[in-house]
């Protein structure tokens, strides 16, 4: 009975005691959670291991007096970011960055202490002595996006390895990391680790959610680098760009530590192992001093005591405490001492603080993280973001430059003095190498832009909290490109012969996503439609609209600069010019062409472009002459509609080509049409009658330009059994039952919104006559309703009517001016919204949206449509920037969106114009420009 009685006594002292705990626990939690905020950040520039970004995250404050708040480096971030802290009562102050570890995972933001006016936040205090194995701990921050978050666990271990987050990607290195069973996410990086005292012990850096384990750093030098903030000192830190890991004996004793300095060092050293170089990278001031598997044992610097080093931190306060001065290891190397004299390099020195921004490319020097996962010298000219000069080259994010222009570049002065002596449009050879084959040098051609994009050197400035950037010189004229000759290859196929010299292949670079356009680079087969004018015809699959790059190459060895001279608004094709000059005495000729009527099993002969550039002829029949009938793509962009074309019959592939008769004329284009089913991008061949591109030639030669007038409807083509159950007449079912004619009826299917025919047009209405003639294919619609007024003979219901209808006059420019506003892309509501969506061209539209600008934090989303700006109508561009132009950085603003199904939504968005200033692409009748606003 006593015994019983005794074990319900324990039980209820350690019920007692637990409630006690969780009452100590919450007060604690109380008082400490005025001094853990929401941290928002957006990385507005990709720069060394990270990508442009928009992400949350917590930090603490340490340093209530100065504003100094806590959080990982990864969250300060080595870049230029924009950052907002929230704290618990939901004041938001602006934060600057005034410092970001070079190695560790930690940094410090700092906000203005007066800018708070209902919270009085106090310094958390930084307790590193505390941190025991067994500890219970909370875990306190910003978990998943949630405001506050509270995860309980115990220290498990206080030396594990730093976690390796993958090559590429910032590690930490050289420390010792703690760990617990509590699971953590990414919205709680940079959270208080704190003991039931309300004392930080460690900082939250990661997790494994696979383990649910926890990791966190230990605080030794985040103590020392907030005294020298709060001194207003610089904050040393030395390096031997040598990696070091911690090994226990039975390991050091392999690698041959002597069994007499082992029971010495046990003696002196409170751990279980000791540190073991790993590697040391080329270059560096201890390459070919130290090795790999070198035990270190003591170290000092000029006449002091040798000390013992026992744990990463003692290392680094020996580095950091002489930098750029001279330093000795005692070392153990095969089971003998070793001593080295090192020379202690400068961490920052070899931390990118600057970078370039040119065609839309982020490039700084290569950093130290950046050449550890290489395992080359810290130098050469890292590639942060390829953007549109260098993806358009091949080169990828991660790449070093090695040389450009054959010149080499080791850092980013001399990438500088090479890009101001390049002309735009120029091309240079570039050499680089990769994550993915360090070893293999890459070569390819980079052509200069500056006209896209702006070309800016930037500095980070701690002071400020940004990064001020200056405009790069302006750079050479451009010179013109000499004449040269091109020869034909000759083939012993006489189509393939007559049309080698009119055959080229056509290569377009897309700077800006508009239009719904996707992709940025695209190439294909062209023909030349007019070698006295340089005209070259190419489908829309290889030109979707006029805002780009233009490369012609003739016979696989002469690649000349060319422009858009016509996007066709309404069929799959485009038409490019070049200079003939540029081509000297080369026998440059126009495509033979005959407008002939196709029909299933006809003989036709494809001629298309090979990989190669080579030209591939094959014999083939007409499968069918069928309409185009392509489902609405989720991203607004052009689809094809209104058009017969001609199938093959198991068509090779090509780049694209044409059909020809026998004697080689060309009596269609064999065209790739992109078109969307559901998610997913297709593309596909077909071939379109030669007499369209030939009516755009007549229109060319007498008045150098083109005019396409629409009636702005989609046409269903029915068969004359559907005519019939859609109450046709019998009258007019007779006269499209004509032996010579396509037995068909066309019906409206479609109008475009804001048209007169979406007025005056119903779905379903049958279309039988355009101007008093007979219309039973879309090209008898198409030809007889090129004037500014079409009178249409329709029948709607069973009852026959005219209608006049006013065309819409199309000149195949395009979209011919955007513009960029705080990380949006704004254009003018282009055709496909009011053809597909029925959407009125009203608002402005989002066409795309850059990661890290006010525009992704504050959810400004691509195809959105912006109808008003704090309560002003917004009916197009011309309207936004007059009332962009009256606001201030730095404030907010309200604006008013419709999306696809024009649902309204109200978005209030903070403005940055010194990351993001608004800038305008326009064409000016000659060329593309471009300027800030």
């Amino acid at each position: 009975m006593m015994r019983l009685l005794g074990l319900v006594l324990c039980c209820l002292l350690i019920t007692n005691a637990k409630a006690e705990d969780d009452t100590v626990w919450a007060r604690t939690i109380q008082n400490v959670s005025s001094s853990i905020v929401s941290i928002r950040v957006d990385a507005v520039r990709s720069f060394d291991t990270a990508a442009s970004s928009t992400t949350q995250a917590t930090g603490f404050v340490v340093d209530a007096q100065r504003g100094l708040i806590l959080t990982n480096r990864h969250v300060v971030q080595a870049g230029p970011v924009v950052a907002e802290a929230l704290f618990s009562n939901h004041e938001e102050v602006e934060l600057k960055p005034v410092y970001r570890d070079p190695v560790h995972d930690f940094g410090f933001f700092q906000y203005d202490p007066k800018s708070l006016k209902f919270i009085n936040p106090k310094s958390l205090n930084l307790r590193p002595d505390r941190a025991r194995v067994g500890r219970e701990i909370r875990v306190v921050g910003n978990d998943a996006g949630e405001q506050l978050s509270i995860l309980a666990g115990t220290l498990a271990r206080l030396d594990r390895p730093a976690p390796d987050y993958g090559r590429g990607r910032y590690n930490d290195f050289n420390t010792f990391y703690y760990q617990s069973a509590s699971g953590v996410s990414g919205g709680s990086s940079g959270s208080p680790v704190i003991d039931i005292n309300g004392d930080v012990i460690a900082l939250n850096a990661g997790g494994n959610r696979n383990a649910a384990s926890s990791f966190f750093l230990p605080l030794e030098q985040v103590v020392r680098a907030l005294k020298s903030l709060q001194q207003n000192a610089d904050i040393s830190r030395g390096t031997l760009q040598t990696t070091f890991e911690y090994e226990h004996y039975d390991e050091a004793r392999r690698l041959g530590l002597r069994p007499e300095l082992e029971a010495e060092l046990r003696k002196v050293n409170h751990g279980f192992g000791l540190l073991i170089v790993r590697y040391s990278l080329p270059g560096g001031p201890a390459y070919g001093l130290l090795q790999p598997g070198d035990i270190v044992i003591k170290g000092w610097a000029g006449k002091q005591k040798p000390k013992w080093i026992r744990q990463f931190f003692e290392l680094e306060k020996l580095l950091d405490e002489n930098v750029n001065q001279t330093i000795h290891l005692l070392l153990e190397r095969n089971g003998a001492p070793v001593e080295v004299e090192l020379q202690v390099g400068d961490l920052h020195d070899i931390t990118p603080n600057r970078y370039i921004s040119f065609g839309e490319s982020v490039v700084h020097n290569l950093s130290y993280q950046q050449a550890r996962h290489l395992n080359r010298p810290v130098q050469g000219v890292y590639v942060a973001q390829p953007g549109f000069v260098f993806s358009t080259a091949g080169v990828p994010a991660g790449a070093v430059i090695l040389q450009i222009d054959n010149r080499d570049v080791s850092n980013l002065d001399e990438f500088e003095q090479v890009l101001d002596s390049l002309s735009d449009g120029k091309q240079v050879s570039v050499r680089f190498i990769t994550f993915q084959e360090t070893m293999r040098t890459h070569v390819t051609i980079m052509n200069m832009d500056r006209r896209w994009f702006p070309m800016h050197k930037c500095v980070r400035n701690d002071l400020k909290g940004y990064w001020p950037c200056e405009a790069l010189a302006q750079g050479p004229i451009k010179h013109l490109q000499q004449p040269v000759n091109v020869d034909f290859v000759k083939y012993k196929d006489p189509r393939a012969e007559r049309l080698s010299s009119s055959m080229v292949y056509v290569q377009f670079d897309i700077p800006y996503h508009v239009d719904g356009v996707q992709e940025t680079h695209y190439g294909g087969a062209g023909l030349v439609i007019d070698a006295a004018d340089g005209l070259v015809l190419v489908d829309r699959n290889t030109v979707p609209i006029a805002m780009g790059d233009v490369r012609i190459i003739f016979a696989g060895a002469v690649d000349l600069p060319g422009r858009v001279l016509f996007v066709h608004p309404l069929h799959n094709f485009a038409i490019v010019k070049y200079d003939p000059v540029l081509l000297g005495n080369s026998k440059i000729k126009t495509a033979p062409m005959r407008s002939t009527r196709l029909e299933s099993g006809d003989d036709v002969w494809l001629v298309g472009i090979k990989g190669d550039q080579s030209l591939l002829v094959e014999q083939m029949k007409v499968a069918s002459i069928d309409p185009l009938e392509f489902a609405i793509p989720q991203v607004p962009t052009f689809r094809e509609t209104n058009l017969d074309v001609v199938t093959l019959n198991n068509a090779p592939f090509t780049h694209g080509g044409v059909l020809t008769d026998k004697n080689g004329d060309v009596v269609a284009t064999w065209s790739s049409f992109s078109y969307g089913e559901g998610s997913e991008h297709k593309q596909f061949e077909w071939g379109v009658p030669i007499e369209m591109i030939q009516e755009l030639l007549d229109q060319w030669r007498c008045c150098k330009t083109f005019k396409i007038y629409s009636l702005e409807v989609e046409l269903a083509s029915l068969s004359i059994a559907q005519a019939r159950k859609l109450d046709m007449s019998n009258e007019w079912l007779e006269k499209f039952q004509d032996s010579d004619g396509k037995r068909q009826v066309l019906a409206v299917s479609r109008r475009v919104a804001g048209s007169d025919a979406h007025d005056k047009l119903q779905e379903g209405d049958l279309l039988v006559k355009v101007n008093g003639k007979l219309v039973r294919t879309f090209r008898d619609v198409e030809r007889n309703s090129q004037q500014e007024n079409a009178t249409l003979t329709i029948v709607r219901s069973g009852k026959e009517m005219d209608v006049l209808v006013k065309t819409a006059l199309l000149n195949g420019r395009g979209t011919d001016r955007i513009i960029r506003w705080n990380g949006a892309l704004l254009q003018n509501p282009h055709r496909a919204l009011s053809a597909q969506r029925g959407i009125r061209p009203e608002g402005v539209y989002i066409s795309f949206v850059w990661w890290g600008s006010p525009a992704s934090r504050y959810q400004l989303s691509a195809l959105y449509r912006i109808t008003e700006m704090d309560g002003e109508k917004v009916n197009n561009l011309d309207e936004f920037i007059k009332l962009a132009q009256l606001k201030q950085s730095k404030t907010y603003i309200q604006l008013k969106v419709l999306d696809l199904i024009d649902r309204e939504a109200v978005i209030t968005l903070k403005q940055d114009h010194i990351y993001w200033p608004t800038r305008e692409v326009f064409w000016d009748g000659e060329g593309w420009m471009s300027r800030d606003l």
